[in-house]
């Protein structure tokens, strides 16, 4: 066999492999403004007109135009969505991170509820008009399952893929994660809420290097808050612990909730935060690191220490300072009358 008649051919046994191209920051920067584009102008009159139907329809459309967009530019799938078989202790790990940021997200609910209460009631009310009018089953597969995967595909798997392929910092990539879901979620009120809860699925996937926990986060988070409402109806109708029976009285008074309590729920949960986030990635890089760490690194135990206390210890004392101050609002009230 001459040189010329293999020439141009490929050994037997090996694939021609054409090189993938790596996703950047303004490639997903894009995608993401189109799609939200395409949502606002299309998205919102059919969630408007077909209720539930339409916001799996748009969900569904996440996932497809994610998928689409990686086949387009020729990205690797399998680096764009990374997904990797979950490990029991690590799955234990994000459900204390996921109390560390429903906390989070409680304390920051509760403010905007003190400052904002007619938004966050009428927040509350629409989404319960929502799911009254589909049965359960439906309502559970829309808001806590397609989500996760939906959702996921977009932010965790298209859009933090190319931000980490642009910016090496970990903690702006979290930062930008978290602007961007609170920006997705196009409501004012939720915006510090979700993007909390952005950033903390962001920095799992950055742990983990696999959607499987960002995703188990995220269904966890949403059908946990579903149940509640089946089982509690007006639990959460304003937004965590806003009693709908009192909506009314609260309403005249100026707000949904008192100040004294906003400083009672930031001491109380509030403080809990900073070690609940710490135990839950030790937890993660226990499982998932070929040498298992101790709980205080050796040599660092009090620089870690003094990470988890200091922020403790502010938040408490700042709980304390609002609850005082609501204490002597409420005080001076009656004084008054």
């Amino acid at each position: 066999m001459t040189y010329d008649q293999i020439r141009n051919t490929a050994p037997c046994g090996f694939e021609h492999c054409r090189k993938k191209r790596k996703l950047k920051a303004w490639h997903v920067l894009l995608f993401f403004v189109a799609d939200m584009t395409i949502f606002l102008f299309a998205g919102s009159y059919v969630q408007y007109y077909l209720g539930m139907a339409g916001v799996a329809i748009t969900e569904l459309w996440l996932l497809a135009s994610s998928l689409v967009f990686v086949w387009l530019m020729g990205a690797d799938f399998r680096m764009t969505f990374p997904i990797r078989k979950p490990r029991p202790l690590a799955l234990a790990g994000t459900l204390v991170i996921w109390v560390g940021g429903f906390f989070s997200v409680l304390i920051c609910n509760l403010v905007l509820l003190v400052l904002f209460p007619q938004g966050m009631v009428s927040n509350g009310e629409t989404f319960s008009v929502i799911l009254n009018s589909v049965p359960w089953p439906a309502a559970f597969l829309v808001i806590a399952v397609l989500p996760a995967i939906c959702e996921e595909a977009m932010h965790r798997g298209v859009i933090q893929c190319g931000i980490q392929n642009s910016i090496h910092s970990k903690w702006a990539v979290v930062l930008i994660m978290g602007l961007l879901f609170g920006a997705f979620h196009l409501s004012p009120v939720k915006f510090l809420g979700t993007g909390i809860l952005g950033a903390v699925m962001s920095w799992i996937l950055l742990s983990t290097d696999s959607m499987v926990y960002s995703s188990f986060f995220h269904f966890f988070h949403n059908g946990l808050q579903l149940v509640l409402l089946m089982i509690l109806p007006g639990v959460l109708e304003t937004s965590f612990f806003g009693a709908s029976a009192f909506q009314d009285d609260l309403m005249k008074m100026g707000s949904a909730l008192p100040v004294y309590a906003l400083g009672l729920y930031m001491a109380i949960f509030g403080t809990a935060v900073p070690i609940l986030i710490y135990v839950g990635n030790w937890l993660i890089r226990k499982s998932l690191a070929p040498v298992k760490p101790a709980f205080l690194p050796k040599g660092k135990e009090k620089i870690t220490l003094c990470k988890i206390l200091i922020p403790t210890a502010a938040i408490l004392v700042t709980g304390i300072l609002i609850t005082g101050y609501g204490f002597s609002q409420m005080l001076a009230s009656m004084i008054a009358k």
